[in-house]
This record gives structure tokens, C-alpha cells and sequence, in this order.
């Protein structure tokens, strides 16, 4: 009888297998539930393709991207079928100190199932600071330094190929666009190509943009959405929370700096990347990077109290990158990932980003130059009003309290109690005064 039940939990193990039964969560651990291989893309993506920096419309490292999304069977992003690899690079030009150059985003589209309800776009910069010299102070001698970019930012283009695989068979009631950002680290050139040709359409039926910079190392996980509270930070952090994923929120007391792009208002250090210029036009935006902003040892951009920096140093490869963090760097990359897929998929996604983006505050109006003077002025007036009546008021309460002494008591009594107050030989009226009432009480 025992060995018949064993084999009975036998086939039923096996056929729970091939079934692709997955157990449930448990409640407290985090669990990946995808398949993708976030290491062995990270490393053939970083290795193949080190120097990402190149300013040329046609990158190797582009189009290894392109034509991923074509495998999987992405549109382009016109939302019209691919024939190639090719179809899904959106070519543009920029100039940088005064030469005129040209790159490409990689652009695919998820198209909804059924009636869209807007879009939520995955954005990633696939380029990198590769090469550059270094002067050392003490020999006078310059060195070359060679960064492959596996922090910043093949970690983050490794989420959105992740989530790219998981959503291709997805139902989901809304578009989602795949963006690989060229010319990030020589000024947000690719991400603002692509806002500046939005149009006001596309602005309004944006649901989310979710940008992904540097999530593989670091002491802390963050999510940062705008320097106040919005609606759509609290529902994610929720989701967060349910799959046991810690986010931390970004320190507002340090680390702030006026902006360098040049377009009038503060930012924090971190908002400098390629959700930059979508916060700029009021769109909802959830920025993922692992880093650390609270740190008291190190000043600037920090990812570790006890690590040497990666970002933009020889550090910043992929093999470094392993012996850093190796108990985080795909921990990281998993958390992101999950969280990302598990959110999109959720029935309320939409609404909730609806209503976020109802209730959320346009930083743009609020920090325009002309608009701060109006609302400093309506300050100050409004002071300048709320002080006059106060001061109306006070009047009017010493007033009464001045008529109400005084009829309750009778005017010579007055000046009894004002002479019992005062200093033996002082007179309020004068010596003379004082002798005529002192010959008047003699004559009585």
C-alpha cells in the first residue's frame, strides 16, 4: 500500500511539473517568477558591444537591441509591423560643443488588446562614457579609462528586455513602448528627441514613464516619481510591500542642485536622466536606481559606503560588477523586473495612473519664473490683508474692554486708583492742583 502511494505523489509531482505549476508566494520572501537570464545578457550585451558611446545612427549595440525586438515580434513604433531590425531605430541628430552629430532610440510597441487606454513606456539609455583620460596629480601623466557600462547602463537596458520578454504574450488594456535612449550620457539627447516629437495627444494618454538607470549596484533599491507625494509613488510602493521588495524613497534634504539643463527649476541630482524631459511635460514618471543617497561618508553620487565607486570609472564592468555585489547585482535586476511586470498586469494599473496623473501637480507651472512672481506677490498681499484686520480687531477688542472698565466704575474712582498707583510725591495734574484740593478739605 506505501509504494502505491509513493508512486501516486510520484506521477503527481511529475505531471505538476510539466504543467508549469509554480508554488505560491510566501508571505515575507521575494521570488523571481520569470525566465529570462538577466546574467548571461548582461555580460554578451556589455562584452559584445563595450564602446556604446559611438556617435553613429547604425550602433552595433542598437541594433542587437532592434533585432531582439524583432524576435520577440514587437511593432515599430508607429505601431506598424517590422520587416527587419532596422525598422525599429529612430535616427536623430544633436550637437555636441558645436558639432553636429547623429544617433538613434530603439523604439518597439505592444500594442493593447482591445480599446487602448493609454500607453505606459519603458525607457533605458543604452549608451555609455566608455573612454576617457585621466590626469594623474602626481606623475603628470594621463591614462585612459575604460568603462563598459555594465552599471550604467546595461543593467538597466537587461531589465527592459526582461520585461519585454515576459509581456509579449500579456493581454494588458493599454500600449506599452519599449525605448532604448541613445546619446544619454552626452545630455539626454535621445529621450528628448522623443518627448519633443510627442505629440499633445500622446502627452495626455501617456499612463506611466517608467525609466530604468543603474539598477545593479548600490547599497539601496529606490523609486523616486517628483520631489512631492504622487498618487501613482503610494500604489507602487504598495505593490512593492506585497511582493516583499524593499524601496526606499529619495532623501529630500540633500543633494539638490539648481538646473544645469538650463530650464529654470531645482532637481535632484538623480532626476538627471532620461525621465528628465517627460517630468518636464507633467508625465507621470517612476525612476528605478540602485544607489546611495543617504550616504555621510562620501559626498556626490554615491552607490556604496563600502565600495569603490563603478559609475563612469574602470569599475563600471561586468566581471567587477560580480565580485562587488555578488549577492545583489541580479537581486537587484529581479526586483525591478518583478515589480514592473507584476504592476502592468494588475487589473487597477490603469485607473490608478489615471487618477494619479488627475491629481498630480504640474512642476512646470509651478516653477515658471513669471508664475513664481504672481505667486510670491498673492503671498505677501494675502499677509498684508490678514495683518490689517488682525490689527482692526485688536482695536476693537481694546476698545470694549476700555468702555467696559470705565462703566463699571465712577470717574473719581478713576483717579483714586490711578494716584494709589503712583509714587509717593508724583502728580499727574500739577503741585498746584494738588494744594487747591489740599485747602478745600481744610476749609471743610
Amino acid at each position: 500500500m506505501r509504494k502505491l502511494w509513493a508512486a501516486f505523489f510520484l506521477a503527481l509531482s511529475v505531471l505538476t511539473l510539466s504543467l508549469g505549476w509554480q508554488p505560491a508566494r510566501a508571505e515575507g520572501s521575494f521570488s523571481y517568477t520569470g525566465s529570462f537570464d538577466f546574467d548571461a545578457f548582461l555580460m554578451e550585451f556589455t562584452e559584445e558591444y563595450p564602446d556604446r558611446s559611438d556617435k553613429d545612427e547604425n550602433s552595433p549595440a542598437a541594433l542587437y537591441l532592434a533585432n531582439t525586438f524583432f524576435e520577440l515580434g514587437y511593432s515599430k513604433g508607429d505601431f506598424s509591423e517590422a520587416t527587419g531590425a532596422e525598422d525599429f531605430l529612430e535616427s536623430f541628430t544633436f550637437t555636441y560643443y558645436g558639432s553636429t552629430y547623429k544617433s538613434s532610440n530603439v523604439v518597439a510597441v505592444k500594442r493593447a488588446s482591445g480599446t487602448s487606454r493609454g500607453a505606459v513606456i519603458i525607457g533605458a539609455h543604452y549608451d555609455n562614457v566608455y573612454s576617457f583620460e585621466l590626469l594623474n596629480p602626481y606623475t603628470n601623466l594621463r591614462h585612459k579609462i575604460l568603462s563598459k557600462g555594465a552599471y550604467d547602463n546595461g543593467s538597466g537596458v537587461t531589465v527592459m528586455m526582461s520585461i519585454a520578454h515576459d509581456l509579449k504574450e500579456a493581454e494588458l488594456p493599454f500600449d506599452v513602448v519599449f525605448a532604448a535612449f541613445g546619446a544619454e550620457e552626452l545630455g539626454l539627447y535621445g529621450s528628448r528627441h522623443y518627448v519633443n516629437t510627442m505629440s499633445e495627444r500622446d502627452k495626455q494618454n501617456t499612463l506611466l514613464m517608467i525609466n530604468l538607470d543603474c539598477v545593479a549596484a548600490g547599497d539601496y533599491l529606490y523609486l523616486f516619481s517628483k520631489d512631492w507625494h504622487a498618487t501613482h509613488d503610494g500604489w507602487l510602493r504598495e505593490r512593492a510591500r506585497e511582493l516583499s521588495i524593499p524601496l526606499r524613497a529619495l532623501p529630500l534634504d540633500k543633494n539638490f542642485m539648481y538646473d544645469f539643463m538650463g530650464d529654470g527649476f531645482y532637481s535632484h541630482y538623480g532626476y538627471m536622466s532620461d525621465s528628465y524631459y517627460f517630468l518636464k511635460e507633467n508625465i507621470n514618471t517612476a525612476f528605478f536606481m540602485t544607489m546611495n543617497w543617504e550616504s555621510v561618508k562620501k559626498a556626490g553620487v554615491v552607490e556604496s559606503d563600502l565600495h569603490n565607486d563603478i559609475m563612469h570609472t574602470h569599475n563600471d564592468d561586468y566581471r567587477t560588477l560580480k565580485e562587488l555585489y555578488p549577492q545583489t547585482y541580479l537581486l537587484y535586476m529581479h526586483y525591478v523586473s518583478e515589480l514592473i511586470s507584476y504592476s502592468l498586469k494588475k487589473e487597477d494599473f490603469a485607473d490608478a495612473m489615471i487618477h494619479s496623473r488627475q491629481s498630480t501637480l504640474n512642476p512646470a507651472f509651478i516653477m515658471d519664473g513669471k508664475n513664481l512672481k504672481i505667486m510670491s506677490f498673492s503671498a505677501w498681499l494675502a499677509l498684508a490683508v490678514i495683518c490689517y484686520f488682525y490689527y482692526g480687531k485688536l482695536r476693537k477688542r481694546a476698545a470694549v474692554a476700555i468702555k467696559e472698565h470705565l462703566s463699571q466704575t465712577k470717574p473719581g474712582e478713576v483717579f483714586d486708583e490711578l494716584g494709589s498707583k503712583m509714587p509717593k510725591g508724583f502728580s499727574v495734574f500739577g503741585s498746584e492742583f494738588e494744594n487747591d484740593r489740599h485747602d478745600e478739605e481744610k476749609d471743610k
